[in-house]
């Protein structure tokens, strides 16, 4: 998280899950930990996690961060402000299909910072997304 008081791990499963860690306090080990499961298509590799890049949300009663699949249209975006944390799904483009040769991709998120928007950049369908996490829908492609 921003101030550093949980750490975001992928698992290495193909990305079906993460782990957030609650660091213990300066030289003791950190022993808390929350699972969450994913519903990202996984079957691309699974040495390969189903993301690449997330980015996370704290403004204005907004505790989230938002992971975008690079395998498929999903966007998860996983609500810290609860225990355990919860996750709602938003499909970026729901008339696209993955392309069968294209491999796993890499989708950018990027917070607008002190707003409710992220942008998810889609190289292969050479679309961006805006996304309103508060609203969970997708305001906008360009």
């Amino acid at each position: 998280s921003p101030g550093g008081d949980r750490l975001v791990v992928p698992s290495l499963n193909g990305g079906r899950n993460i782990e957030i860690w609650t660091p213990g306090q300066n030289g003791e080990l950190t022993t808390e930990k929350e699972t969450v499961d994913l519903d990202f298509e996984t079957a691309v590799d699974e040495e390969i996690a189903a993301y690449d890049d997330f980015a996370w949300v704290q403004t204005s009663g907004i505790d989230v961060f938002v992971l975008a699949s690079s395998i498929d249209f999903k966007v998860a975006i996983v609500d810290m402000s609860k225990s355990p944390p919860s996750v709602s799904y938003v499909t970026l483009d729901p008339s696209q299909t993955w392309p069968e040769d294209a491999g796993a991709s890499s989708r950018q998120v990027e917070w607008i910072e002190g707003t409710d928007f992220v942008w998810i950049s889609g190289p292969v369908e050479q679309q961006t997304y805006v996304l309103n996490v508060r609203m969970k829908t997708i305001l906008k492609t360009f």
